[in-house]
């Protein structure tokens, strides 16, 4: 995210292939290139070396869901706008929140739409 972090670890799609190439195309190592999320949540936050954020930039509906479980790993989560799909989403974050000692922000370009 804007030269801030190195990409170490990696979800990035459900078919293992694509999430193979791609994480190989950006220099992911075969072993922090994950299946799905709450498999990458749990081995990172068991590693001493283990990642500092998570960028989520998944549909919408699973913004949430995916924030909370890295939130609940001890990672601090960079998100996609929007947060979630309803009010009680954003509200369920915004109390879980302010129990960590995590930052959660919400990625917004600076580019004029």
């Amino acid at each position: 995210m804007d030269g801030h972090y190195t990409l170490v670890a990696s979800a990035f799609s459900r078919d293992p292939q694509k999430s193979t190439e791609t994480a190989r195309s950006l220099g992911v190592a075969p072993d922090r290139n994950y299946a799905i999320h709450t498999q990458m949540a749990q081995s990172e936050c068991a590693r001493a070396d283990g990642i500092e954020a998570v960028a989520i930039v998944t549909p919408n509906n699973s913004h949430i869901p995916i924030a909370c479980e890295f939130l609940r790993a001890n990672t601090h989560v960079i998100c996609d706008k929007p947060s979630g799909n309803s009010i009680a989403d954003a509200r369920a974050l915004a109390a879980l929140v302010p129990q960590l000692d995590l930052v959660f922000a919400m990625r917004v370009s600076s580019k004029p739409s």
